[in-house]
């Protein structure tokens, strides 16, 4: 599988936060927090078409995590983004 379906580059992980004079909106409608991860995965294919001139879809797995190590209510986003990716010729 690993030789057939996975692209063999660097990876990168990058995590966001929430600042926190808005953490109170994402605290009683959790939902909100899927909006922040689409966008940054947006940022993600805008910024490999910037710098590659190309439509490129960089392997990207994204989790959102809504607690700190102290088990507070501390809203981030975690990603692990791949150095290259697949154009549509692949």
């Amino acid at each position: 599988m690993r030789e057939s379906l996975l692209l063999d580059v660097p990876h990168r992980w990058v995590a966001f936060t929430i600042p926190k004079m808005l953490r109170i909106f994402f605290k009683y409608k959790r939902s909100l927090l899927s909006g922040p991860c689409i966008y940054r995965k947006k940022t993600f294919v805008k910024y490999f078409k910037a710098t590659t001139g190309k439509e490129i879809a960089p392997g990207i797995i994204a989790v959102i995590q809504s607690f700190g190590s102290r088990i507070n209510f501390h809203p981030h986003l975690h990603f692990l983004v791949t150095d290259g990716g697949a154009d549509k010729e692949g």
